[in-house]
């Protein structure tokens, strides 16, 4: 008797047999599975030289390229929505920025005397 599931199991399926070639048994599930090899080539593969993967100038004007065209797309969505981007911000501050009205008030002062 299985403890852990109340059920009686035969002793000839407990008794595993031999797995088929290029099979090898998973000792965590008792299963056979797939031998995985790596194969090799038939070719000589030469490694990637060093200075073909580090500053490489391509990387950097591609790089400075995506950033330029993300900015100009960011200002002129801002542009374009500049009317609704103001009452949404009016909407969120309705006084006005205070430490902004301060920095004013103190400048006016400074400019003053």
């Amino acid at each position: 008797m299985n403890p852990e599931t109340n059920r009686c199991k035969k002793v000839e399926t407990a008794k595993q047999k031999e797995c088929a070639e290029g099979y090898e048994r998973n000792p965590e599930t008792g299963r056979c599975k797939k031998v995985i090899t790596a194969t090799k080539q038939e070719y000589p593969v030469d490694p990637i030289p060093d200075e073909a993967t580090h500053d490489s100038p391509k990387i950097f004007i591609a790089t400075a390229g995506l950033i330029a065209i993300a900015l100009i797309t960011l200002g002129v969505v801002a542009w374009q929505f500049r009317a609704e981007i103001g009452k949404f911000i009016k909407r969120i501050f309705p006084r006005g920025f205070p430490h902004l009205s301060r920095v004013k008030l103190l400048v006016w002062r400074l400019r003053k005397s």
